[in-house]
This record gives C-alpha cells, structure tokens and sequence, in this order.
C-alpha cells in the first residue's frame, strides 16, 4: 500500500555553503524535487519565505560536503556563497526582514524552546515513497556563529514529517543521543565556547551540552 507522508523543511538560519554555485528558486515543486529525487510524486508543495531567501545549488570544487541541493535562507541565498569562507566579512549579514515571514513559524519557535521566532523560511510538501525510507544531508550554518552562542539569537533547522504511524510532527533533524530529541540550534550545536550564559546552551540537554564535535569552523 501506497503511503503519504507530509514533509516540513523549516529554517530560521541559512547553510554554511561555500564551493557552490546558487540560483535563486522559490517554486516549491522544483525545491521539493531536489530533495526527494525522481521517482516520486510529489504533492501539495508550498514555499514560505521572502522572494530570494530560497535557491538552487550545484557544488563547483573543493570539498564541500554536498553535490548539489537546495538552500533555504533568512536572507538572499545568491549571495551565500560569496558571503561565508575564509575571507568572508564578518560585519555584513545576510538576514533580511521579510514580510510576512518576519512573523516566525509555531513549529520552529517549539524546536527552539521559545515563544516565536523571526524571518522563518518554510518548504512544505507531500510524497509518496517507493520504498520505507527517507535519507536527507543537510548543513545548518549561522551567522550568529560564534559571537552569539548560548545567547537567546537560538537559530533553528528542522525538518518534520508526519504520515501513517507517526504521532503529530516529528522532527527527524536531531544531535545523536541516546536518550533525548535534541533539536539541531546555535546554542546545541557550536564551538563549545560561550559567549552568553551557559545555562542557555544546557537547557534543556542538561550538562552534555553544547555539542562541539558536530560543529565544523
């Protein structure tokens, strides 16, 4: 038996891309199709987010980690690539306020362990599989990095799914732990050094946190 399984991509932070070319894309179904791959009928794709803050992206050398994928930004996602890497300027910022993303996502501020959040970028779609699985690399990147770690700037990566046997929303973009759904933020994964109250990359994970050997300079 066929299966329907609803997939939720939700940003409030942009990838850390370099070595890419980005196109600017906003068209649901294209995103949609660059995760999923051919093969499988995608349905009900929707995009929320500014006019640029969503793109296309092909690896052009070096050693990033993906090939090719989709970016989804606070900002303009063209101009990712020029923005971050070893000569990036650290005084310009990519975020922008969009109108009406500025207002947050529910789902995104529940991951992140506050009331709202702001500039959200949102893809949601519908598939149906071929087979029992789904496999998704992502990189979560911010620009609050490392100046506002375990501060209450809580940048936040989520991607939720939800189907046959699956209760509400389940976020399968998780730190590996053995006990806890810890979501992917600023303050749970960084260089393990604060520059705000510790206590705010603890809670709710408790002494293990932050984690810094997921976190890549």
């Amino acid at each position: 038996m066929r299966k329907l399984l609803p997939v939720i991509l939700l940003l409030s932070a942009f990838p850390a891309i370099s070595q890419i070319n980005v196109t600017n894309e906003t068209n649901p179904v294209i995103l949609a199709q660059k995760i999923v791959g051919r093969g499988l009928t995608i349905l009900n794709a929707q995009f929320k987010g500014g006019e640029t803050s969503a793109g296309v992206f092909k690896k052009t050398g070096g050693n990033f980690l993906l090939d090719s994928g989709i970016v989804l930004t606070t900002g303009n996602a063209k101009t990712v690539p020029g923005k971050l890497g070893v000569n990036a300027p650290a005084s310009s910022h990519l975020s922008v306020t969009h109108t009406p993303t500025s207002q947050g996502d529910a789902d995104l501020a529940f991951q992140a362990g506050v009331a709202s959040v702001n500039d959200a970028c949102v893809l949601e779609f519908d598939f149906i599989p071929q087979g029992d699985s789904i496999y998704v690399r992502y990189i979560f990147g911010s620009e609050e990095y490392p100046d506002f770690n375990c501060s209450d700037f809580n940048d936040v990566f989520a991607f939720l799914i939800t189907g046959p046997g699956i209760l509400g929303k389940k976020n399968i973009a998780l730190v590996p732990h053995p006990t806890m759904a810890i979501p992917v933020t600023i303050n749970t994964v960084n260089n393990g050094v604060p520059a705000g109250p510790i206590i705010n990359c603890q809670l709710p994970i408790g002494s293990g946190g932050p984690f810094p050997q997921y976190y890549i300079d």
